[in-house]
């Protein structure tokens, strides 16, 4: 088990908000293994958004997180289960570093929809170890997320798109705001995405770029 001190120092280091360190295990050949906690002591009942700390049931899930120096990390998370006396139902808490229902944390997510950008869905997943249907949800996730933002000081939108096999006739469609180049959304389309998808401000000029 950790030092206090120790535990403190990794808590920093990750840097997942709303999470503590409590242990740490490296496996040569295998990877970094985090013993993770939520550092809040209730959490909000979906259904009626009554905030509880009756605890139900604790349940654990092995989490990937970004690699470090090329070492998988797993993060060892409990995700628990709180009783509402709102409504009375029994619910899951939520992790703000990972999406519901996800064994990855957001920020890998991000990493990976980066890389695939530049690259493919196939290629990307031969090197990360992951596989073409996780990486194809972490595109989706992404693509509904961008379209609840609305880019601001949006000026130069690209258009691209995302092989799933380079040359196979399978794409997604991106927008990319190409001085930052961040993508903006994701849809699954092999024909350029309609203009209705994002609502820049203030009429900005627009400089497509489409590869195909």
């Amino acid at each position: 088990m950790l030092l206090q001190s120790q535990a403190s120092q990794l808590t920093e280091l990750l840097g997942l908000p709303e999470a503590k360190v409590e242990d740490m295990t490296i496996i040569d050949g295998v990877g970094v293994f985090f013993v993770v906690r939520s550092t809040r002591r209730d959490a909000e009942c979906p259904r009626c958004g009554k905030r509880s700390r009756h605890l139900h049931t604790n349940n654990g899930y092995d989490i990937e997180d970004l690699p470090w120096n090329d070492q998988s990390v797993v993060l060892r998370v409990n995700r628990r289960q709180f009783w509402c006396e709102g409504c009375g139902e029994v619910f899951s808490e939520e992790l703000v570093f990972v999406n519901k229902r996800r064994l990855y944390t957001k920020r890998l997510a991000n990493q990976i929809v980066g890389q695939v950008l530049g690259s493919s869905i196939r290629s990307v997943a031969a090197r990360t170890g992951m596989s073409e249907e996780q990486i194809e949800t972490m595109l989706k996730d992404a693509g509904e997320a961008y379209l609840l933002e609305t880019p601001e000081g949006l000026k130069y939108l690209g258009i691209d798109e995302i092989a799933v096999v380079k040359g196979q006739g399978k794409y997604y469609g991106v927008l990319v705001n190409l001085e930052t180049h961040q993508p903006i959304t994701l849809l699954p389309s092999r024909s350029p995405p309609p203009a209705t998808a994002v609502t820049p401000p203030s009429r900005p000029r627009y400089r497509y770029s489409i590869t195909i």
